[in-house]
C-alpha cells in the first residue's frame, strides 16, 4: 500500500537548547508546513542542514548551519546521507511531497523517483509570502 510522506525543511528561527526536532524551529512557515504534513501525510520527516533526515520526535540541539552556504559537493554528500536514511522508509509507489528550498531538494528528487516513488513540490515557485498563504488556506480546509 502506498503512503504519502512529507519532507519539511527547518526554518531559520530555532530555539536555543535541546528539543524534539518538531519543536526546535518556531518560524511561522515551519509550524504551518509541519502541521499540514502531520495532518495530511502518513509519515513526515524534517530535513536538517546539520542532521540530515530527522524523525520529528528525535531530540536535537540548536545549530547555525545553512545548506545554501555549502558547496555543491557538500550538498551532494548531504543528499546521499539523507537518501541512505530515507530509503528504508520508502516503498515503491509512495508519494513524497517536499516542502523545502531548492538547495534541499535538488539532489533528492531523482534518487527518490529512482526508488519508484512520485515526487511533488507544490510550492516550488512561490515566494515565502505565497507559501505562507498557500499553507494557511490548506490548513483551513484540512
Amino acid at each position: 500500500m502506498s503512503q504519502t510522506i512529507f519532507l519539511v525543511s527547518f526554518g531559520f528561527k530555532k530555539r536555543i537548547g535541546k528539543y524534539p526536532a518538531r519543536l526546535l524551529c518556531y518560524s511561522d512557515w515551519f509550524i504551518k508546513a509541519s502541521t499540514y504534513a502531520e495532518r495530511n501525510g502518513d509519515l513526515w520527516f524534517i530535513l536538517s542542514s546539520k542532521y540530515g533526515l530527522l524523525d520529528p520526535d528525535s531530540e536535537v540541539e540548536d545549530y547555525d548551519v545553512v545548506l545554501k552556504d555549502k558547496t555543491v559537493s557538500e550538498r551532494k554528500i548531504w543528499a546521499k546521507q539523507v537518501m541512505s536514511d530515507l530509503k528504508s522508509k520508502l516503498n515503491r509507489k509512495d508519494h513524497v511531497i517536499i516542502f523545502a528550498p531548492k538547495t534541499y531538494r535538488e539532489y533528492l528528487m531523482d534518487p527518490i523517483r529512482q526508488l519508484g516513488c512520485t515526487v511533488e513540490v507544490p510550492m516550488a515557485h512561490f515566494t515565502i509570502g505565497k507559501q505562507l498563504h498557500w499553507l494557511k488556506v490548506k490548513l483551513e480546509n484540512s
